[in-house]
């Protein structure tokens, strides 16, 4: 069983991939298999099969594919796509096909797209913005969710959003 999470060393954050082994019948192990280093400190991850979305804290959002190198019997975390302009990211998760939500401490939402079959090799690494909205609200997770519509739905849900709020009642 893999196990991925993120650890500190010296001065930064990045996200390891381990694999969970008993040494014994009854003394478990972790052992790191790789590593991706991002760019000050990875604030939320969301995982899809072998694809990895990070929240950045400084770096907005990146994408990281975990797979297996068999002719050289190593472990690999390699970045495939960036978004390339800074937000202070605080939480990601894709809601569709190579489509990401994430958002930033400023209380901004954007719709990230990656295109996997762009024209250059600069456009298949790069996120492009679809969308964003200013919340207002500083969103500590996104999670997909899958709601099956009603014949009358006009909006369908793709995503839930935990955010912290401050309520202020005024009393006379």
């Amino acid at each position: 069983m893999n196990v991925i999470s993120t650890e500190s060393l010296s001065n930064y954050l990045q996200v390891v991939i381990y694999a969970f082994t008993y040494i014994t019948p009854s003394t478990p192990t972790l052992n790191k298999l790789c590593s991706y280093r991002t760019a000050t400190a990875p604030c939320d991850i969301y995982i899809n099969g072998n694809t990895i979305a990070v929240a950045d804290l400084m770096k907005s959002v990146s994408i990281v594919e975990y797979r297996y190198d068999s002719e050289r019997a190593v472990h690999i975390l390699r970045e495939v796509a960036r978004h390339q302009q800074v937000a202070w990211g605080t939480a990601v998760a894709e809601v569709d096909d190579n489509t990401y939500l994430g958002s930033d401490s400023e209380g901004n939402l954007i719709v990230l797209r990656r295109e996997i079959d762009g024209a250059t090799e600069d456009d298949r690494k790069r996120l492009h913005v679809t969308s964003d909205i200013y919340l207002g609200e500083m969103v500590n997770r996104i999670r997909r969710v899958d709601v099956v519509p009603t014949e009358e739905a006009v909006v369908i849900p793709t995503a839930f959003l935990a955010t912290v709020s401050v309520l202020t009642i005024a009393c006379p």
